[in-house]
């Protein structure tokens, strides 16, 4: 019998996609459930560039996007 063990449990990870809008994101606290460190850091710039109103920064996405990558032409869907 081996004197040292290695165990190894696996957890399941799940990703829940929801819709950006100016209730889920309110303020910065709830920015910081995001997952995707790239996605949180553009949503946070977004929500200071209307001085943390959500309803402006998060408001009428089809005429002002929010890009993920601008060059590839690549937005946030709502």
């Amino acid at each position: 019998v081996p004197e040292i063990v290695k165990i190894q449990f696996f957890v399941d990870n799940y990703t829940i996609r929801k819709d950006i809008n100016s209730d889920q994101f309110k303020d910065l606290k709830s920015l910081q459930k995001i997952i995707d460190v790239g996605a949180r850091r553009i949503l946070e710039n977004r929500l200071a560039e209307f001085n943390n109103d959500a309803k402006k920064a998060f408001s009428d996405l089809d005429k002002n996007p929010i890009w993920l990558n601008k060059e590839k032409g690549i937005s946030i869907k709502p």
